[in-house]
């Protein structure tokens, strides 16, 4: 069905950039969301902290797909590094997500 909407460029434009955004997206909270879950009756205590370490490892990977976009799109071509730039916005609002399941 997405074949006959998307031509094969682009379809592969897509495809390089949710690769890069698969692994940044996995190594985007690092486990620590896992800390409230485990810690239940401190995590009011340490949901800040948290939050904290969550959103500023998003902000770096984030940081890291707009700036070395051009490198990592060498698979796809020039066009796949707008589409990470894109898909790292969504790297950055994981980051904050974390709270509001938790917070």
């Amino acid at each position: 069905m997405v074949a006959r909407l998307v031509a094969p460029y682009e379809y592969g434009v897509f495809t390089v950039a949710l690769t890069v955004f698969s692994i940044a997206i996995s190594f985007a909270e690092l486990g620590v969301g896992f800390a409230l879950v485990r810690e239940r009756r401190r995590s009011r205590e340490i949901a800040p902290t948290v939050f904290t370490l969550s959103l500023g490892n998003a902000v770096l990977l984030a940081l890291v797909m707009v700036v070395f976009a051009p490198f990592l799109a060498t698979a796809g071509g020039r066009r796949s590094a707008g589409a990470i730039r894109v898909l790292a916005l969504f790297v950055l609002l994981s980051g904050s997500a974390l709270c509001r399941r938790h917070c």
